[in-house]
């Protein structure tokens, strides 16, 4: 006949036996001679001793929570609170943006919170006001460019308005135009029943930009540059009448060289 295997028992079964939070129906579970044997065992000598007395604080506080259930369900909504927390700091402008469906990650974590925990605690360890809580919870309108409900706000532009916004900022006869003179197209054409504000606000919304002509200033060639004084002289003459109806003759000489002509090749 062959022997019964020795039955090995996991770690954490061994620490909640010693911590005596171990539930009836596994100490049920475990043969007589095997508790008495754990219990004989001198600790002392056991290796890893001095570190659970460094920890065992935190084990008896574990010990402490183990027996209440309600102080287990405390103890994991705080951790996920903690959690949360450094969540929402690392995702804040999208959760404002409602961006990618991560309010509903919050929403979910907080709907396990605050039963445990309560709204006003699990708000005020998280350093948010309800507020933030109702803005979280808001729908946002997918047909709306405000991302605000219709019903709610019905002063908006139509779906329709704002397909003839972007039909006119997207034609090509109106490439060049500015925002204003396109308002005004629209409103002699009577596309447009909204004041010239409402246009400005939903072409920002819109993410519209308006592309600029090239500029029509014509680029002159480089004249002559002199690199030193008095290496090019231009000379003029101007006649001049005086009151006796007498030619005079002025003559004007100016250096080609300016000191201060970007140009030139040696910076002076």
């Amino acid at each position: 006949m062959y022997a019964k295997p020795k039955t090995i028992y996991h770690p954490c079964l061994l620490t909640a036996f010693y911590l005596k939070c171990l539930l009836p129906e596994w100490i049920a579970r475990i043969p007589p001679s095997t508790r008495h044997d754990w219990r004989q065992k001198m600790q002392s000598d056991l290796c890893g001793c001095d570190r659970y007395n460094q920890h065992e604080a935190l084990l008896s506080t574990l010990q402490q929570v183990a027996p209440h259930r309600r102080l287990q369900q405390v103890n994991r909504a705080l951790l996920r609170v903690i959690a949360l927390h450094n969540f929402i700091r690392g995702y804040d402008q999208r959760i404002k943006d409602h961006v990618g469906g991560i309010n509903a990650v919050v929403l979910c974590n907080l709907y396990k919170i605050i039963p445990v925990l309560g709204s006003q605690a699990t708000l005020r360890y998280l350093g948010r006001s309800y507020g933030w809580l109702l803005q979280l919870r808001r729908r946002v309108c997918s047909v709306s460019a405000l991302r605000l409900c219709r019903a709610r706000h019905p002063f908006q532009l139509l779906a329709w308005e704002l397909s003839r916004i972007s039909q006119y900022c997207a034609d090509d006869r109106y490439r060049h135009w500015s925002l204003a003179s396109l308002y005004h197209q629209m409103r002699r054409e009577g596309m447009a029943g909204f004041a010239i504000q409402t246009f400005y606000k939903y072409a920002a919304l819109l993410q519209i930009e308006r592309s600029h002509p090239h500029k029509r200033r014509k680029h002159h060639d480089v004249g002559i540059r002199a690199s030193a004084p008095l290496r090019i002289l231009h000379a003029d003459t101007t006649i001049f009448r005086t009151a006796d109806n007498r030619k005079r003759y002025i003559y004007l000489v100016q250096d080609n060289f300016f000191a201060g002509d970007p140009l030139l090749s040696d910076g002076r």
